[in-house]
Order: C-alpha cells, then structure tokens, then sequence
C-alpha cells in the first residue's frame, strides 16, 4: 500500500505516474519534490532505482548517458496501479511523455497534467470512453482558466500546415455530434460550448522556435482572411529537439 512508504518516495512515485517517466531536470523543477537541484534529484533517482522502486532506459538510444526514470512493477503494486504503467514506453511514447513533463514541471507557471481519474471526476461532463485524457488548466489573462489538452509534434522544421490540420481534427471529433454515438452528444455538446465560450486551447509542444512562429503565422493568417481561429497555442520546449533528432555520438 502507498501508506507504507515514505512521503517523499510516493510523491517521486506519483509524479513518475503522473508524466509516465521523468529526468534529474524535470524532479529538480518541481518545487514540492524535495531536491533543489539536478544533483541531488540525479542521487534520488539512482537510489530509488537501486532499492527497486524506478528502472532507467536512454532518453536517445544514440546517447545512453540521458536517461529517463519510470515505475517499476514493484512501484505499481504500491500505488495500486496496473502493471502496464511499469512497462517501458515506446520510442513515441517517451518523446511525447518527455515533451509533457518538460513543458508541465520546468516551465513557469508550473502546469499540473490530470490523471485520468482527476479529469473523469472534474470534467465527467466532457468525457467519454476512447477519448485521450491529456489535459491540464491553464491560467487565462481574465484570471480564469482554460481546459488545456497537451499535442506534441514531433515533426522536423516543416509542414506546419499539417500540425494545424492534426490540430483541427481533433477539435472536429470533440464538438461535432456526427463524429459521435448518439449515446455521447451531451458530452460533445457540452465540450462545444466550452470552446465558443474560450475556455478552450490546444497546447501544441513543438521542438524549435521557427516552427512555433510558422505556426503563429499560419494561424494570423487564418484569421485575417476572415476564417475561424482555431484555439491553438504553440510552445517551444527546451531538449526536445535533441530527443526526437539525436545525434550519433
């Protein structure tokens, strides 16, 4: 049971839940985890790892010296959690997993991402089954906040026109009733009315600043022809180009 560890392991164990794995540089900028800095979460990791409760895997299989932490069975067990949490993401999965992390612990403000148990018990009204639950709030100028949900592209330079297009698509399945059973119309309906009102966005997380500003662009462009403004905000997160593009050593 969780009760049985320490304080401070289960809140390591439970941020390694919440972003499926984590680095030295994402712990040490979680100011309620206890290190101060990458040392010293660097040694935390390592000896969490040595006593079973994380396992390690290369960030870049070019680079094994960057490595990721994530749960191990042992750890699942623990947090009454499935297994499969303890398996070892793929390539994709940890990219967009790192992206996530990066973007949520090490930025400022800090951005919390749900679980899907905290979404399914704040936003039951929006929810339904074979959605991805990748949402966070993010604070708003009018001191509210919008639902956020978090897109990783991990594309190269180019082709912003598509990340935009992904971007719509995923906003056609969430509020158009003919891309839903029947049965979920209230929860589309419901998530409609959120993106009129702007209480909406899409966090798309890309891995360098020209692709950002392409993007920004793209959008302005839509909406000085007169064409909707899809609810997009693109951020640069910091490593993730080295992570999706590696360079042999």
């Amino acid at each position: 049971m969780v009760a049985t560890l320490k304080h401070s392991i289960r809140d390591i164990l439970e941020h390694v839940f919440r972003y499926r794995l984590t680095t030295p540089e994402i712990v040490s900028a979680c100011s309620k985890l206890a290190p101060a800095d990458v040392q010293a979460a660097e040694k935390l990791l390592q000896e969490l790892t040595h006593s079973q409760w994380l396992q390690a895997g290369p960030l870049s299989p070019h680079d094994p010296s960057k490595r990721f932490y994530y749960l191990t069975p042992k750890a699942a067990e623990a947090l009454e959690h499935d297994q499969i949490v303890a398996k070892e993401p793929s390539r994709e999965l940890r990219i967009e997993s790192y992206a996530i992390a990066r973007f949520c612990c090490c930025s400022r403000p800090f951005r919390e991402l749900f679980t899907k148990d905290e979404f399914l018990a704040k936003f039951s009204s929006i929810w339904y089954p074979g959605q991805p639950v990748r949402y966070y709030l993010e604070p708003a100028r009018d001191d509210e906040v919008r639902l956020a949900f978090l897109k990783v592209d991990k594309g190269g330079p180019s082709r912003w026109d598509r990340v935009i297009e992904s971007c719509q698509r995923f906003l056609a399945k969430r509020t158009s009733r003919s891309q839903a059973n029947t049965q979920y119309h209230p929860q589309v309906d419901a998530f409609r009315d959120l993106v009129d009102a702007g209480r909406f966005q899409i966090s798309l997380l890309t891995s360098l600043p020209e692709k950002r500003d392409a993007i920004v662009q793209a959008l302005d462009l839509l909406e000085t022809s007169g064409e909707a403004r899809p609810p997009i905000r693109p951020y640069v997160v910091d490593g993730l180009f080295e992570v999706i593009h590696p360079k042999p050593k």
